[in-house]
């Protein structure tokens, strides 16, 4: 694996950790199930994305599938990716 790679990873990690507790937290201080939780998630993350890119939604949504299929090649099995 290439330095940008492992960076990309250990960048990645981080932020998966940092989220999904943060993600535990909030279910539990509003009194919802987790996957609940990860639907709040999941849509702000897209809003705030957007934003940022000053992008549409539709863009935006267009860039994560990118970044999905990318993700998948590099980290996931054949066998596991749809």
């Amino acid at each position: 694996m290439s330095q940008t790679k492992e960076r990309d990873a250990e960048i990645g990690q981080d932020f998966y950790l940092q989220l999904r507790r943060i993600t535990e937290r909030l279910a539990k201080r509003h009194g919802i199930e987790l996957d609940r939780a990860a639907d709040y998630l999941l849509a702000g993350s897209v809003f705030t994305a957007a934003d940022i890119y000053e992008a549409s939604i539709d863009d935006t949504v267009e860039v994560i599938r990118e970044i999905a299929a990318s993700v998948q090649v590099d980290e996931f099995p054949a066998e596991t990716r749809h």
